[in-house]
């Protein structure tokens, strides 16, 4: 029997400025789950106006680093500029955040995860970050680290049920205006609400989280409702991608040494990624290539693999996903294996492996020491090798752990944070050398080329001080999420026109006498 509570929630910008009671809580309850909605706002696709002003603190923040910034001409295509700051509640760290890219009316919508809290942010076109909604679970040792976003499966039905309602009515209305036509308004008003409300089923969205408990749970934000969860790791899960192709799969990495396909729609586990030649340590990270036929994973045994999602095995356990045997057969769906991956390597890095990301056929990896390598896995022949394409570095800090990277959506330019609160930006590709074709075939280089101060840009403000756990792009581009180990987030947005200020300025000329 779980009880309702209510408790305040805090939630301010920086630490001086003093925090504001914004509202209380309430409790939904399903068959062994409990979750607390602690904020709930219309999530609304269209623009709102009239924000707050900024405190005090923020607006001498954002004058000093504009002072500091003109300084440090830009040099790269991501020209940053401070915009606001928010931390969370008691200081909880936030692990990650997830912008909303699979409703493209939703794009400023991005989830972050701190403590067992999750928060639905939105980007203000002003600079600002609004809070939307916050979701707490009942289970107060829950530390969530990752998140993700997928469309609704099941408004996908709905929405098509109501669009050949609409047809129908549409069709029965023409047929009889000619008998009467009094008729007719009535019945296209109909079409048009039926139509509208299609529309609105399409943005419903589902918001996947998972953490400490290894259980990832399913929130619907538009109804404020759990709608179910996905159990069977046993330890953590470090971290959520979803499949390009088919939304209704995602992946989790877990501590479990680990990876598992899952099937939302039906709540099946698809199949499992361990085993003889699996990993034997925690996975950390895991994505998916944009064809969908292939899945990279990292993890603590200093290893990256590359796992095959287009084999008969894993094919037919996707196709079967979607009938399985109802919950009172007594013949449960069959979960595939795969124990064997078809690229395995620990010649990229020495040490664990926290963060992976393919770019085209490449990929980029990050591990301990303050590094990102671009490299690509030779998958042909019987010697599996690798040739190190480019090196990224971050100066100035100590080892990063458990620190994760972020692409743009055409995987032009990569952002890193470290343990002192610098984020970098790196051109990946800025001198122009490597193929525009990812697939092309490559040469080993002579030279592994260290991307240094001359490609990158370093973001850094006199308050963010603590460690970078995660920084990502917005969908357009055009803003920075940096998630630190202190309870703060902070958001960086591209200055409009770009390019360097050097241009602007000039030498004096001389007064003629």
């Amino acid at each position: 029997m779980w009880s309702i509570m209510k408790i305040p929630y805090y939630f301010s910008d920086l630490k001086h400025t003093p925090p504001t009671l914004l509202f209380t809580e309430t409790t939904l309850s399903i068959p062994c789950l409990s979750y607390k909605i602690l904020y709930t706002k219309p999530l609304s696709m269209t623009d709102t106006t009239g924000q707050p002003p900024a405190s005090t603190f923020l607006t001498e923040a954002r004058k000093k680093w504009e002072h500091v910034s003109r300084r440090r001409p830009a040099t790269t295509r991501f020209n940053g500029k401070f915009m606001t700051c928010i931390k969370s509640p008691e200081g909880r760290p936030f692990y990650f955040a997830s912008f909303c890219d699979c409703v493209p009316r939703a794009e400023r919508f991005f989830a972050a995860v701190c403590g067992n809290h999750v928060t639905v942010c939105e980007l203000r076109a002003d600079g600002h970050i609004d809070l939307r909604q916050v979701f707490a679970d009942s289970d107060d040792e829950e530390q969530f680290y990752t998140c993700a976003w997928i469309r609704n499966p099941d408004a996908d039905v709905s929405a098509a049920d109501s669009t050949s309602v609409a047809s129908s009515s549409t069709s029965s209305s023409s047929s009889s205006s000619t008998s009467s036509s009094s008729l007719s308004p009535s019945s296209s008003s109909m079409t048009n609400t039926t139509a509208t409300h299609a529309k609105s089923q399409d943005d419903s969205v589902l918001l996947l989280v998972a953490g400490f408990r290894g259980i990832i749970k399913i929130i619907d934000c538009k109804t404020c409702t759990l709608k179910g969860a996905l159990v069977g790791h046993g330890n953590h899960v470090n971290e959520l991608c979803v499949h390009p192709k088919d939304t209704n799969l995602i992946f989790s990495a877990s501590r479990d040494e680990s990876l598992r396909m899952w099937n939302v729609k039906t709540r099946v586990c698809v199949a499992i990624f361990a085993g003889d030649q699996g990993h034997r340590d925690q996975v950390l990270s895991v994505d998916i290539h944009m064809s969908g036929n292939s899945l990279a994973s990292a993890s603590m045994d200093n290893c990256i693999k590359i796992w095959a999602l287009d084999s008969p095995a894993i094919v037919s356990g996707i196709r079967d996903s979607y009938n399985p045997p109802s919950s009172t057969a007594s013949v449960p769906f069959k979960t595939r294996f795969a124990h064997f991956p078809t690229f395995s390597t620990r010649k990229v890095h020495t040490d664990y492996v926290d963060c992976a990301r393919w770019v085209g056929n490449l990929l980029i990896s990050k591990s301990t020491n303050n590094r990102l390598i671009l490299w690509r896995p030779s998958l042909g022949g019987e010697k599996q090798d690798v040739v190190i394409l480019r090196e990224y570095c971050m100066r100035g800090a100590e080892v990063c752990w458990f620190v994760r990277f972020g692409l743009t959506r055409d995987a032009s330019q990569v952002v890193c944070g470290n343990s002192a609160g610098k984020v970098f930006v790196w051109d990946i590709d800025c001198d122009g050398s490597l193929p525009k074709q990812r697939d092309t075939v490559m040469t080993e280089p002579e030279n592994v080329r260290e991307m240094k101060e001359n490609s990158q840009i370093m973001l850094s403000h006199p308050h963010c001080n603590s460690t970078a756990r995660f920084t990502t792009f917005s969908p357009d581009g055009n803003s920075i999420i940096v998630c630190c180990e202190d309870g703060t987030m902070w958001r960086w947005d591209r200055e409009s026109g770009g390019g360097s200020r050097s241009s602007k300025s000039g030498k004096r000329r001389r007064r003629k006498t």
